[in-house]
């Protein structure tokens, strides 16, 4: 093996980073006579390490990496020849430690792909001017400055292809009108171009132009100084304020803070390197909605317009005033109608009338008077009402005892014992608590009832009904009764205009007739009302195979109904449950 073929050999080895030996076999005693014989050791001669490869150039986000064979590359290696320290490629790159656009790393990988193109581009314009067409003989040609414009119009850079064949250098006014050939008038970097065209610059990609990105905005929002959600109540006023409508949050003074708007900041405007505005991000402000009894103070802060319980319902807060009557009511004493809740220190004696918005808590006894609230009625002693009591509560009624009165809950009623009391609820009666005794009377609920005792040993008629809704039926018949009387009226208002015509003047026909009418636009509307609130609270029939009546013991003549169905007991049942199958009652026991 001559040399040559010996050193091909090596650098084929290098390249594929094998270890085979060149001249040594891997056992150094193979094919030798063993020292037992007489022999000799042939000692181990390691291979050469392997050349490594030069490790591939790592590209971050807007370097310009042109193919070695073009004509980029070409104009390159001319301008390196001669040069003390010749490069082996050029630096391009869009951003570098000294300036940044403002693009992010994945624009700035787009813009330097479209870079690339551009510069291959100019390339191979500025060499057919520079050089003849067999390529080997140079033309005079100046220097070319080359404008690239990102897509979004953020950043301008300028690339200059040094002059061939004894051209000009670039200079100052050339870039000044390449600038304005882009149409580049803002946030120009004119020492850039200044560097450019004095140090003469060729192969260098300069930012020469930023634009300015809109400022940050800010949303408004609102800053809530109390929670959404009810807590433990801290003492005995809160405790009996949560019975009366568990969403209470606290008791709050005339002009406490309920929340506080932080008005939105728009950010400032930016501004691309062709002047064009760049707005900012469209901001919203924050919603503060005012709610009952509360009130806005320099348009950012939502306070109480008086004092009260807070709550927060249908997305923003409210305050429930508070009206309080410390020593009770005396007998035929006054009439209360309030906008929010009301509390009776005392009795409420007889031939009083209360109506409140809210609640209503009478911390004695009540007797036969009217009681009226959109929410909760609680009577911590009870009521005797001499069958003259009426009580009526949107949500829930809970008293101690009732007896001799009428009780009308959009949801529960609750009590220790009724005594020929009339309940009516659209949803359960409970009387479960102390002795849990109903006896006489009508009880009548939508879903179910449930109580300790129904009935007495001396055979009381107890009658109890299911799967109705009484408050919706009693609506009803409330709002049937005004349709009637607008109907009435509207009949008659026709009957005048029919008369009236021919009758009169024309002129003061036209006058009373056009009133007449108005009038009965008028009433025709309310009556479209009135249908649709009928339409809503149309009765609707519960469906009874899930009401049930339930009760420790349940004497004789107990009238049990439960939609179609209807039982009377003929003797005392113990632990049962009354049930509709089909269209008869059956009691389970429990």
């Amino acid at each position: 093996m001559d040399y040559a073929e010996k050193w091909l050999r090596m650098k084929e080895q290098r390249r594929s980073g094998s270890r085979q030996e060149e001249s040594v076999p891997t056992d150094p005693y193979q094919g030798k006579p063993d020292a037992s014989d007489g022999g000799y050791p042939v000692p181990m001669v390691e291979p050469a390490e392997p050349t490594p490869l030069p490790e591939p150039e790592e590209r971050v986000p807007g370097g310009i990496y042109p193919p070695p064979n073009t004509r980029l590359m070409d104009l390159w290696r001319e301008w390196q020849t001669g040069r003390k320290t010749p490069a082996r490629s050029p630096k391009l790159s869009l951003a570098d430690e000294n300036y940044a656009p403002p693009l992010d790393p994945k624009q700035l990988t787009s813009e330097s792909m479209r870079c690339t193109v551009r510069l291959l581009t100019a390339a191979n314009e500025h060499y057919r001017t520079s050089h003849a067409e067999d390529g080997k003989r140079k033309l005079q040609s100046n220097a070319k400055p080359i404008l690239y414009l990102a897509q979004n119009r953020m950043a301008a850079w300028l690339m200059v292809f040094p002059p061939v064949g004894g051209g000009k250098p670039v200079e100052m006014q050339e870039l000044w009108e390449l600038l304005d050939a882009y149409m580049v008038n803002s946030g120009v970097d004119t020492e850039a171009l200044k560097r450019i065209a004095d140090e003469q610059v060729y192969f260098q990609i300069i930012l020469v132009a930023c634009g300015t990105l809109p400022g940050k905005s800010r949303d408004g929002f609102v800053q809530e100084l109390f929670s959404r959600e009810p807590h433990m109540p801290q003492n005995e006023e809160m405790r009996i304020a949560a019975m009366l409508n568990p969403e209470y949050l606290d008791k709050i003074s005339k002009g406490t803070p309920i929340c506080h708007k932080t008005p939105a900041r728009p950010g400032a405007p930016g501004r691309d390197v062709q002047g064009m505005v760049l707005p900012s991000t469209p901001v919203e402000e924050g919603v503060l909605l005012a709610g009952k009894n509360t009130t806005m103070t320099d348009g950012e802060t939502l306070v109480a317009a008086t004092e009260g319980y807070l709550y927060f319902e249908d997305g923003c807060f409210h305050v429930q005033q508070t009206y309080t009557v410390e020593d009770g009511l005396d007998e035929d004493a006054d009439t209360i109608d309030f906008d929010g809740d009301v509390w009776i220190m005392g009795d409420v004696l007889r031939l009083n009338v209360i109506r409140a918005s809210g609640s209503v808590v009478i911390w004695g006894s009540v007797e036969n008077s009217y009681i009226q609230a959109d929410k909760n009625v609680i009577i911590l002693a009870g009521v005797v009402g001499e069958d003259e009591a009426t009580i009526r509560a949107g949500e829930s009624v809970s008293a101690k005892y009732l007896e001799h009165c009428i009780v009308y809950a959009g949801k529960a009623i609750t009590s220790e014992c009724a005594i020929c009391a009339y309940l009516y609820s659209d949803d359960h009666i409970s009387i479960t608590n102390g002795r849990g005794v109903i006896v006489g009377g009508g009880i009548v609920a939508a879903r179910y009832i449930e109580a300790k005792i129904i009935g007495s040993k001396s055979e009381r008629s107890t009658q109890i009904t299911l799967g109705e809704y009484p408050c919706r039926r009693e609506s009803r018949l409330e709002i049937e009764l005004r349709q009637n009387n607008i109907r009435e009226e509207m009949k008659s208002l026709r009957e005048i205009l029919s008369r009236n015509e021919g009758q009169m003047d024309e002129f003061l026909r036209m006058i009373t007739q056009s009133k007449y009418r108005l009038r009965l636009t008028g009433l025709a509307i309310k009556e479209q009302r009135l249908e649709k609130q009928l339409t809503a609270i149309e009765l609707q029939l519960s469906d009874c195979s899930v009401c049930y009546l339930r009760s420790d013991t349940v004497y004789p003549k107990t009238v049990v109904t439960i939609g179609p169905g209807s039982f009377c007991t003929a003797e005392t049942l113990s632990r049962c449950t009354f049930r509709l199958v089909g269209k008869n009652i059956r009691a389970y026991g429990n």
